[in-house]
């Protein structure tokens, strides 16, 4: 008698495995995106995202200024045409709210992708989720999800 698995076996293992995984992985976006910290992280994030990339395509220094108090921002190129690349408000729940070292954040980008700039924290649900930017290469760290 022989041992190990046929190849019905290891099919029929799949087909399951595979069916566990459709049925989960839907529930855990679901649940993920239901946490209000974690939305809000995302929105910011995306915002500097964008931010750095327009600095390394354009080859020019972009500044995003976050006023925290009023969850709005406004992302320029600096120079001499300095002129307003987007401005919005980021749509955070009623329990969620930006912080930050001083009144107006400032995240600039340079040409290369390098940054300078505070850290931005947001609150809520008894949490803290601090997003920093590294200065050297502009990466974004989300820390406290």
């Amino acid at each position: 008698m022989r041992r190990g698995f046929t190849l019905i076996d290891v099919l029929v293992v799949l087909v399951l495995l595979g069916i566990m995984a459709a049925v989960t992985i839907p529930a855990l976006g679901r649940v993920a995106a239901g946490d209000p910290l974690s939305g809000a992280a995302d929105e910011v994030t995306g915002v500097l995202r964008q931010a750095r990339k327009t600095a390394v395509e354009r080859g020019k220094m972009v500044q995003v200024t976050i006023a925290p108090g009023e969850a709005r921002y406004w992302v320029w190129i600096t120079g001499d045409d300095t002129s307003v690349l987007a401005e919005g408000t980021f749509a955070l729940g009623t329990a969620v709210g930006l912080i930050a070292d001083t009144p107006r954040a400032l995240v600039r980008f340079s040409p290369r992708g390098a940054a300078s700039g505070g850290p931005i924290g947001i609150l809520g649900d008894g949490r803290t989720v601090l997003i920093e930017v590294d200065r050297w290469t502009g990466e974004l760290r989300v820390r406290g999800r």
